[in-house]
């Protein structure tokens, strides 16, 4: 498409299940994948042409992507109560972890 202007490039997806972990913390994926592991490995610009997100039908046909996803460990709920003022406040906590998809 553009002459003399080939370079490396990579591609990553994220998969979710519904009514899963994987399904609740989708948007930790898109984190992953869009932000941490892309600035982690130097990948900071788009193909251009192709947004550098988007869902499956608006990217172009690439021959091999990574795939990514997203696992959580037990919620955790903290509460608090301030006697003198009445107030109460909670923390919620999640243990999550980033991995590559199995090659199924």
């Amino acid at each position: 498409i553009f002459p003399n202007l080939e370079t490396s490039t990579h591609c990553v997806g994220y998969t979710w299940q519904d009514g899963t972990d994987s399904d609740l913390f989708k948007g930790n994926g898109l984190y992953d994948i869009s932000l941490r592991n892309t600035v982690n490995k130097g990948y900071y610009k788009s193909i251009p042409g192709a947004p550098l997100c988007a869902c499956i039908e608006q990217m172009p046909i690439v021959e091999k992507a990574d795939c990514r996803q997203v696992s959580a460990g037990q919620v955790k709920y903290t509460f608090s109560h301030d006697a003198a003022t009445g107030q109460i406040s909670g923390i919620t906590s999640v243990n999550i972890q980033y991995e590559d998809c199995a090659n199924d």
